[in-house]
C-alpha cells in the first residue's frame, strides 16, 4: 500500500519514486524542524541513514536538492537541503550538484492547501547544469503533499533527465 494519500496518488508524478525515512509524526517533526531551525549537527547521522536507504532501493548518478529562494538563503544563512544533499551523496558515493534554481519567491507551502501549493511552486524552478540521461535523486526535508518535489522533478525531466527519484526525511501520509 502507497504511504501516499489518494488524491495525492492520483495526480500525475514526475519522478518515479519517493523514499522518506519516517512517517510524518510528532517525532519525526521534531527532527525535521530541529534540523530546518536548531540542531544542525544531527544533519550528517539523518544524511547517512537517507543514504543506506536509498542505496537498498534505486540507482542514481547524482544528488541535487530543493533550493531555496537566494535571498531567503542569505538571511537564513544556511541552506539545509543542501547539506542533506551533499551528505547523502558523499554516503553513497555520487557527485552533488545544484541542478535547480528557485528563480522566484514563494510563499511557505507549509500555510497552504494542496491545491495552493501546487499553484505556488509552478514555474518557480528552473534547471542548471547538463542532467541529459541521468538518474537525479532530488533531496527535501518533509514530503507532505509532493507538490515542490513534483515540480523540480517536472523541470529535470523537461530538460531530459532520464530518471528522478525523490528523498525526504518524512512523509506525511495524510493532510
Amino acid at each position: 500500500e502507497s504511504p501516499i494519500c489518494g488524491r495525492c496518488r492520483n495526480l500525475k508524478h514526475y519522478f518515479n519514486k519517493n523514499i522518506s525515512l519516517f512517517k510524518y509524526n510528532d517525532e519525526s517533526k521534531n527532527v525535521a524542524l530541529n534540523l530546518k531551525y536548531k540542531n544542525y549537527s544531527f544533519i550528517r547521522p539523518i544524511a547517512g541513514l537517507l543514504g543506506d536507504k536509498i542505496k537498498q532501493n534505486v540507482q542514481i548518478d547524482a544528488v541535487t536538492f530543493v533550493p531555496m529562494y537566494k535571498e531567503e538563503e542569505l538571511k537564513k544563512g544556511i541552506c539545509i537541503t543542501y547539506f542533506l544533499a551533499k551528505y547523502t551523496a558523499e554516503k553513497i558515493n555520487v557527485p552533488c550538484k545544484e541542478y535547480l534554481i528557485q528563480k522566484r519567491r514563494t510563499a511557505k507551502q507549509k500555510e497552504l492547501t494542496a491545491n495552493q501549493r501546487i499553484i505556488n511552486v509552478h514555474g518557480a524552478y528552473e534547471s542548471s547544469g547538463d542532467v541529459k540521461g541521468k538518474r537525479i535523486l532530488i533531496i527535501d526535508d518533509v514530503f507532505t503533499t509532493g507538490a515542490t518535489l513534483n515540480e523540480c522533478s517536472k523541470v529535470l525531466i523537461k530538460s531530459g533527465a532520464k530518471d528522478v527519484y525523490t528523498a525526504t526525511i518524512a512523509i506525511r501520509t495524510k493532510e
